[in-house]
């Protein structure tokens, strides 16, 4: 197991890769009394055609399988409950499904080496069946329909949708209701086989633990699955150009206040090098034209343009990046139009440059006195890199306001899309 030392801050990342190739990070903590755990695949909603590992052909499988997957895996063969376990032994439970992964994770202060245990285990044993199938479609069928009638989901999926043209992600991450009701048993076990091999999966682990102890325990159950060896996964590369497939959409839906998602879709196939530096570059050219301390947002609460902060999301989707932004507006029109003029007329400014990179040094110190969201960065970094950067606080010292110009005045930002919810007339 190697010990990698954090440059910077004082903190041990403990790396193991097993035979079976589960990769497993591990930060101990002794400062805190919790520990959390996730167990996450590198499978999410976008692998819908893919080269199955055990036929070697390329198959297409409904959209939403990865979610419903996961659902599936919280009904146990042996009738365990995992969600009655994990509370009985003092600790939360939960999994998410994104675009590009599916995770499973619990938290609490005692029982580690049970829960670990269990986690391992239950992710381990797949029990599908044509009934307990047919069951979970009518469940998932409720969320879908619960997911319509809140507003932000609709505009997630919405501008997603009109971003993409080709590229899965432009599907909603649980699917419809027509692709929940295809879904196979066999279809569930052929990308559980497939996706859910430890060679694509991995571990993470931070918080107050022994990392001997968990290793020990990691490697006795990766022994006793006893799975074979496989070839790299290769999912459908398709071919999605630049451009956006529709600028404007609106709907109507129950709210007191129009809602807003403005989305630039920025193709970065130049700059895969150094994705992880032009990422950041990216981010603080948005935090500074667009962010709670930005010129912009001043203007806009001054001229009642927006009535919430204007959250900034960033998706890392092949070769584009995905900035979001979105907020609450009585004046949707007005807003998106500011927006549209600001990055019209971009203006680099080495101040607000140095200022939002001590921001994300900052930002970057004090996330290893959050557990989660210490885990959460390893799980993305791992997802969008393939690694975990234990020299992040070099990088973001090492960035400059010559390299940061040149980067941003090479991007096109003349793709973009933008989705408004709109309230009921109440006349």
């Amino acid at each position: 197991m190697k010990k990698i030392k954090i440059n910077d801050v004082e903190e041990i990342l403990y790396y193991e890769q097993l035979k079976n190739g589960l990769n497993v990070y591990m930060i101990p903590k002794k400062t805190v009394n919790n520990v959390y755990v996730t167990y996450t695949t590198k499978y999410g909603s976008i692998h819908n055609e893919f080269k199955s590992i055990n036929s070697k052909k390329m198959i297409k499988v409904p959209n939403g399988i990865a979610h419903f997957l996961e659902h599936k895996m919280f009904e146990q063969e042996n009738g365990v409950d995992p969600m009655i376990f994990f509370t009985s032994k003092g600790a939360d439970v939960n999994a998410f499904t994104g675009l590009l992964n599916t995770t499973y994770l619990f938290y609490g202060s005692k029982h580690l080496n049970d829960n670990l245990k269990f986690l391992l285990d239950y992710v381990h044993s797949p029990y599908f069946t044509n009934e307990n199938v047919e069951k979970e479609k009518g469940i998932i069928e409720q969320e879908i329909n619960m997911y319509a009638d809140i507003p932000y989901s609709e505009l997630d999926d919405g501008i997603r949708k009109n971003l993409f043209h080709n590229h899965p992600a432009k599907y909603s991450i649980a699917g419809t209701i027509n692709d929940v009701n295809d879904i196979t048993k066999e279809q569930l076990y052929e990308c559980y086989n497939t996706f859910y091999h430890p060679s694509n999966m991995f571990l993470v682990l931070t918080g107050n633990f022994n990392p001997e102890e968990v290793i020990t325990i990691v490697k006795q159950k990766q022994e006793e699955r006893c799975v074979p060896s496989v070839e790299k996964i290769e999912t459908k590369k398709v071919k999605e150009p630049p451009t956006v497939i529709k600028e404007y959409e609106e709907k109507i839906m129950n709210v007191e206040i129009a809602k807003i998602a403005f989305s630039f879709k920025i193709c970065l196939t130049d700059f895969q090098k150094e994705r992880r530096k032009h990422d950041i570059y990216l981010l603080i050219l948005f935090l500074v034209l667009f962010g709670q301390t930005s010129l912009f947002y001043e203007k806009m609460k001054e001229n009642s343009y927006v009535d919430s902060e204007i959250d900034i999301n960033y998706l890392h989707i092949d070769d584009y990046a995905i900035l979001n932004l979105t907020s609450d507006t009585k004046k949707p029109k007005e807003l998106i139009n500011a927006i549209k003029e600001e990055i019209e007329n971009i203006n680099i400014d080495e101040k607000e440059f140095k200022r939002k990179k001590k921001v994300l040094i900052s930002s970057m110190i004090h996330l290893f006195e959050n557990i989660k969201t210490l885990n959460h960065h390893i799980i993305d970094s791992v997802n969008n890199y393939g690694n975990f950067n234990n020299d992040m606080l070099k990088l973001l010292r090492g960035l400059n306001i010559k390299e940061y110009r040149e980067f941003i005045f090479k991007l096109n930002f003349n793709n973009y899309s933008s989705f408004v919810i709109k309230p009921k007339d109440k006349k």
